[in-house]
């Protein structure tokens, strides 16, 4: 239904019956069989009287999916989003897991093993390893899927029937999650592949490496999580700007990489508040983060991709409520208005409007079903005539290339229209051209364009509806009434008493009453419905970078056995051991927040300025609650990640670690 409430089906004799007035048919099904032709098609809309428009179900198939698109678009970017943190978590494990084993590695060469063999028994691993966790990601992904086609389906925010499982799609990301671990595993094996096995015996064996050598496995992991992505995009064929797309894969990438090198500068900046907290377990904590920043560094990394995405999705959700209000505003003159089921004569029904307590002025808008007519065809859309002097009274309509009151001068002489900017960027639109115009199966007739409507009436139509003056629509398309009704209220009659008035004026006639507030609401229910699942998409990605932290946090335990022991035998209790660890998991949590919250604010400006959405014309609004519930995220998910590695450290045995230590 139009206004998102349930469609009642009934016999038309009876639905005629119970109003007391002939139904207005506004769809008539026609079977021409499995492929009619052009010829066919022409002779039976010939027999019609009235004007109509000829539509497809592969039209309308292909109109759907295009007013789907952007939901396919945004959860596919959170899909790479959670695809990107993998690759982190995937490349900084493969590179810490081959490192703990070079002494290992090291033996099987001086054993006899070629730097072939050791090469191919890594990669082998790392493809058992790939493969588990792709059956495993995508079998979780199903699940995953069927939970949201329930949620999207309950909400109607998309037109979503049954769980399709695209083989295609499934073995993409089988291979992407086998992909990434095999190139995660190539630069770390290949080192060790060279590594002399008199150097891979020695007792020392943390290398003398820069940060940057460090960090190019993770990246060679990447790669192949944008390439993929890249081709997901292009095939998919989505509706959506493809270049601000990718830069924020860039941006959030990019973020990522460089937290290693600030990593250092912002713990001693952030850790401050968890030393006054912690004491001098906090101070330790902050210490140990510098011990090896490229591994903490990626970790912190991954983490800050995630509550990135949470920032930006939540940047954008609110710029585009922003811009919504600003959009009803600016369509409602006086910010009241009432819609009928079906269209009144304006003439017969004038005074009834009138009549309402409070109302100074009643300016009904003539919808006109109709067609543009184009070099390539006809194409279906929604002319609406209004009053030019009631909307420019009122200050409605953004209207751009042109002075609003010539574009409101222009209305009233006739022949003019103002046209919806994305209409206008579609078809490439200016000021000054002639728009032909015309019933369905009637005669054109031309218009000059006298502006760009930043925001036009709704309609049936994604672009809205063309706008020309009420004259012209009554004396050149014969339309005489009008399902939307603007109410301007009277200035010295207070607000309640006139909303309860048109509501109950809207009451008698079975109609609805209007409002920007309720209608911006109505919009934001369907837009949180949406935001929401993918907010759970983002807290996915989260967990996973949560998982990441207990990785980094149990190797790094694993290398300061005999430094946890030492602080044990000198007095620090169980307790502190754990305080020290979670107050260093915290610290990376917090970090990862405030980086998360700077790059996420730049994905989202990337977005909105890269015009993925009309709704996002209004600007970027930030949702300061929002950022500060991202840091605290971050710190309360790390410092939860960090009880389990704490329990770890807190049980390592004193006398054995202190007594026999390589």
């Amino acid at each position: 239904a139009t206004a998102g409430g349930d469609v009642l089906v009934m016999v038309r004799s009876a639905l005629d019956a119970a109003f007391e007035v002939p139904a207005p048919i506004r769809y008539l099904d026609v079977d021409l069989g499995p492929a009619p032709d052009d010829r066919e098609v022409a002779r039976v809309t010939g027999t019609l009287t009235e004007p109509y428009v000829v539509e497809t179900p592969e039209q309308a198939a292909a109109g759907m999916a295009s007013a789907q698109a952007g939901f396919v678009g945004v959860a596919l970017l959170f899909g790479l989003v959670a695809l990107v943190v993998g690759g982190f978590l995937v490349g900084n494990t493969m590179a810490m897991t081959v490192g703990e084993r070079v002494r290992e590695l090291g033996l099987l060469r001086a054993a006899g093993a070629t730097s072939r063999q050791v090469l191919g028994l890594v990669l082998r691993q790392a493809l058992a390893i790939g493969v588990a966790g792709s059956v495993l990601g995508v079998a979780l992904g199903i699940v995953l899927a069927a939970l949201m086609v329930g949620a999207v389906g309950a909400s109607r925010a998309a037109l979503v029937e049954g769980l399709a499982l695209p083989i295609g799609g499934l073995l993409v990301a089988a291979g992407l999650g086998i992909g990434v671990t095999l190139v995660a595993a190539v630069a770390p094996a290949m080192r060790a592949a060279r590594l002399a096995p008199l150097d891979a015996l020695r007792p020392s064996r943390r290398p003398d490496r820069g940060l940057l050598d460090r960090l190019r496995p993770v990246l060679m992991a990447e790669l192949p999580v944008v390439l993929g992505g890249v081709g997901l995009l292009v095939v998919s064929d989505l509706d959506a700007p493809l270049v601000p797309v990718l830069v924020a894969l860039g941006l959030l990438v990019g973020g990522a990489l460089a937290t290693a090198f600030v990593l250092e500068p912002m713990g001693r900046l952030i850790g401050r508040p968890f030393e006054w907290f912690f004491g001098a377990q906090g101070y330790l904590g902050r210490a140990n983060l510098a011990r090896d920043p490229a591994r903490t560094g990626l970790t912190v990394g991954a983490m800050m991709i995630a509550l990135a995405a949470v920032v930006a999705l939540g940047t954008v959700a609110e710029s585009a409520r922003e811009g919504t209000e600003r959009r009803v505003s600016s369509i409602l003159p006086g910010g009241h208005a009432i819609r009928t089921g079906i269209a009144l004569d304006t003439e017969a029904f004038r005074p009834t409007f009138e009549a309402t307590d409070g109302v100074q002025v009643v300016s009904p808008v003539l919808e006109v079903p109709a067609v543009r007519v184009t070099p390539d065809g006809a194409e279906e859309t929604v002319v609406a005539g209004i009053d030019p002097n009631v909307f420019q009274d009122e200050g409605a309509l953004i209207i751009d290339g042109a002075r609003r009151a010539e574009a409101f001068a222009a209305l009233r002489s006739g022949g003019a229209v103002l046209v919806p900017a994305t209409l206008a960027d579609r078809a490439r639109i200016e000021v000054g051209d002639v728009v032909a115009l015309a019933r369905p199966g009637g005669v054109a007739g031309e218009f000059v364009v006298a502006g760009i409507v930043e925001h036009s009436l709704p309609a049936r139509t994604a672009d809205g509806a063309l706008i020309i003056s009420a004259a012209d629509a009554r004396d050149r398309f014969e339309v005489t009434s009008a399902s939307l009704w603007i109410m301007v209220p009277h200035p010295d009659v207070p607000r309640p008493a006139v909303v309860a008035a048109i509501r109950d004026t809207a009451r008698d006639l079975a109609g609805q009453s209007l409002t920007p507030r309720e209608l911006a609401g109505d919009l934001a229910r369907s837009l949180d419905a949406l935001i929401g699942l993918f907010d759970a998409l983002a807290l996915v990605a989260v967990a996973i970078g949560a998982l990441g932290i207990v990785n980094t946090l149990g190797v790094g335990i694993s290398e300061r056995v005999r430094e946890i022991a030492i602080l044990r035998s000198h007095g620090m209790t169980v307790g502190q051991v754990q305080a020290m660890v979670v107050a260093e998991a915290a610290i990376m949590g917090a970090i990862a927040g405030v980086l998360a919250v700077a790059v996420g604010l730049l994905v989202a400006a990337t977005l909105i300025g890269g015009g993925v959405s009309a709704e996002l014309s209004a600007g970027m609004r930030l949702p300061w609650p929002l950022l500060v519930a991202v840091v605290l995220l971050g710190v309360g998910v790390a410092s939860l990640a960090g009880l389990y590695p704490a329990r770890v450290a807190a049980s390592v045995p004193i006398v054995r670690n202190l007594t026999h230590f390589e």
